[in-house]
């Protein structure tokens, strides 16, 4: 019956009836669409033939319609051009020196385990035949050895276990070595290519490898004519460095290293210690431009430079001055302070006239104008710069043509520096006049003046030897052989004297196209132009067309008439006139009504009542303030007779007590005088 509990397998029973219906119902729907999807191909077939024909007159039609113009091609074309294909997103910064210092710490450590610094845990490699180009020869277990090397990377003797062992050391370890397969060679994609990994390319993953005896191999011996030394590993450069603590640890870092190895263990520092890797990197980053800045010295201080190396220096420290300019120009301001407190020692020493100083501190000046603007009217690093190169170019004494040189290598500066800026330099003008001059000998003694000396022979420093060639060609002068010359006296030749004399008429075009709209171009120039001439006339074959371009850019300045200096004058501030208010119908005896409508004579209404309202306000206030002040003044004269009254009160009653203490003290004297009578 309903009532009646139904089973569990009563429920099941209709469950299953349920999902039979279900699984009936979906086989009915797929027979019935099996059968629609024949009808449909079969209903196609048959509409096959009929297509084909509309086809046919479509491509007739086609046929005879007129040929597409460019545009129509075009648009076409544009339809079923290919679109372009979303790529992978640009890396940030942060993300690329994440990168770079994963693949650093993985080679360090690869590194380290071949190095057997036992900085890597991971074991060895088996090294198979084929890792060793066919040179593996695989005899018994008996005759195996191990390769070891010592910490100053040279091959320890190996300790043989059989009767076999190893013919010539230095030459199966260069060739077992040399066909090993070197990790690091997959990473030189890099920017800094790890040039220096392939400097060692026989070496292995581990520094201990158990491999069966080597023969020698005839054939390679017979190549190379000559064994090959075993690479010492400690040449090797560590992919991960610490930023040095001191400049000494910085000096040690860059022992026995070549220019390349140098710039390269400066990149592998700053990959290593990126400031998006940890939170104190960045100061300690900042903290190393000192250290180059000293190096950089040091650098330009040696014999033979290498710009290679400077460049680099000079690039790394423009980067870190952008990642921090205020912790970075401090540094710099304080070299450049610390090189003029030197150069005002020197001068007071030789009594105010210093000498050039080394070219360190020139390429200094250079590495300024790369790192800062040059343009702004005052900044805190070059402002003292250019200060301090004008200083050099007049307290300097011009004793020699390496002298000479270091001074219009200044004067190339400070054009490189006011090219946008325009600034007028009055010490670069003097220092090219007496240049010039130098040219002329005696003659030109009325244009010398300190730092030049008239007497001979530093007032002809310019002046040839023997009469040149017509042919004779001018060369830009070899500064870098100029400034790092130990010997001034072999700068001694009528080349040399001709490409700085061709150098400073160039100089002096350049400053007078940049300073062409000076209101006193003229009078500057007048000098430069009387020098010129003279020494076009001195050296008519040579220097002809380099003083004749100067001679134009001269003479192309204004000729516009200039006026004296006067006061600007104002035109007088004419008075302001009104025209008069006539009123047609006046009459004396009604006050007169000023507004044409009735809404302004309102508001002229009210704004005379708020007027006299106002000063009958005023006028309440100011009686108020008398009352009160009246009142006040009476109270305050009257507290200050009390005051008085109770004074007095007060000095009688002391004086009362005063008399009474002293008729006391007057009564016990007489007492005792009576007794004793």
């Amino acid at each position: 019956s309903e009532n009646e509990p139904r089973t569990y397998k009563d429920m099941m029973g209709e469950v299953m009836a349920k999902a039979k219906d279900k699984k009936h119902e979906r086989q009915v729907e797929r027979e019935g669409n099996v059968e629609l999807t024949e009808k449909l191909d079969g209903d196609w077939k048959a509409l096959q033939g009929v297509i084909a024909a509309t086809l046919k007159r479509g491509t007739a039609r086609e046929d005879r319609r007129p040929e597409a113009d460019d545009y129509d091609r075009t648009v076409r074309e544009l339809q079923f051009e290919m679109k372009a294909t979303p790529t992978d997103r640009l890396k940030t910064d942060a993300e690329i020196a994440r990168e770079e210092k994963e693949k650093l710490d993985e080679l360090e450590e690869e590194r380290r385990v071949r190095m057997g610094d036992g900085g890597g845990s991971r074991k060895g490699k088996h090294v198979s035949a084929d890792d060793l180009q066919g040179n593996y020869d695989r005899g018994d277990d008996d005759d195996e050895f191990e390769v070891k090397y010592d910490s100053h990377g040279r091959l320890v003797e190996p300790k043989k276990s059989g009767e076999g062992g190893l013919s010539d050391t230095s030459e199966d370890d260069g060739e077992t070595r040399g066909g090993a397969s070197s990790t690091e060679e997959d990473s030189s994609d890099d920017d800094d290519d790890y040039s220096d990994i392939e400097s060692d390319p026989g070496s292995d993953k581990d520094s201990v490898v158990q491999i069966a005896e080597v023969p020698k191999p005839p054939q390679e011996n017979k190549k190379k004519g000559k064994k090959k030394a075993p690479v010492e590993s400690g040449t090797e450069i560590p992919f991960v460095i610490p930023i040095p603590a001191s400049y000494d640890e910085l000096r040690g870092l860059f022992e026995n290293r070549s220019p390349g190895e140098k710039v390269l263990i400066l990149d592998r520092i700053r990959k290593s210690n990126h400031p998006s890797l940890a939170v104190g990197n960045k100061d300690k980053l900042i903290g190393l431009v000192p250290y180059l800045l000293d190096f950089f010295f040091d650098s330009c201080a040696e014999t033979e430079i290498d710009f290679g190396l400077v460049d680099g220096v000079t690039r790394h420290i423009g980067e870190l001055t952008r990642l921090s300019p205020a912790k970075s120009s401090a540094a710099i301001a304080a070299k450049l302070s610390e090189r003029h407190k030197r150069f005002e020692i020197v001068t007071e020493k030789g009594g105010g006239r210093g000498a050039y100083p080394h070219a360190g501190l020139l390429f200094f000046f250079k590495l300024i104008g790369n790192v800062f603007p040059t343009s702004d009217y005052r900044h805190r690093i070059v402002t003292p710069a250019v200060l301090f190169m004008t200083t050099l170019l007049s307290d300097c004494s011009v004793r020699n043509l390496r002298d000479l040189g270091a001074g219009l290598f200044l004067c190339t500066l400070l054009l490189e520096f006011e090219t946008l800026s325009r600034r007028y330099v009055p010490e670069v003008m003097y220092f090219l006049r007496g240049t010039l001059a130098l040219g002329l000998g005696a003659s030109g003694n009325r244009y010398l003046g300190p730092p030049f000396r008239k007497t001979p022979p530093q007032n002809g420093l310019l002046m040839m030897e023997a009469p040149l060639k017509k042919k004779t060609r001018v060369e830009k002068p070899a500064l870098r052989k100029m400034l790092f010359c130990r010997q001034p006296g072999s700068l001694e030749d009528n080349q040399t004297k001709l490409s700085l004399l061709n150098l400073a008429v160039e100089l002096v075009r350049k400053f007078a196209e940049m300073y062409r709209d000076l209101p006193s171009f003229v009078e500057i120039y007048k000098p430069f132009g009387e020098l010129l001439a003279e020494l076009r006339d001195k050296n008519k074959s040579i220097l002809t067309g380099a003083i004749s371009d100067c001679l134009d850019a001269i003479s192309k300045s204004p000729e516009s008439p200039r006026k004296f200096v006067s006061l600007e004058k104002k035109k007088p501030k004419l008075i302001r006139l009104l025209d008069p208010m006539i009123e047609t119908n006046f009459d004396p005896t009604r006050k007169s009504k000023i507004g044409a409508d009735k809404e302004t004579n309102d508001q002229l209404r009210l704004v005379h009542k708020h007027k006299r309202e106002m000063k009958g306000a005023i006028r309440e206030i100011r009686r108020d303030n008398q009352f009160l002040a009246k009142h006040r003044l009476n109270e305050q004269l009257e507290q200050d007779h009390e005051r008085k009254r109770k004074v007095k009160e007060i000095y009688g009653m002391l004086s009362q007590q005063e008399g009474d203490y002293k008729a006391i003290k007057r009564s016990k004297m007489i007492i005792p005088r009576q007794s004793s009578k």
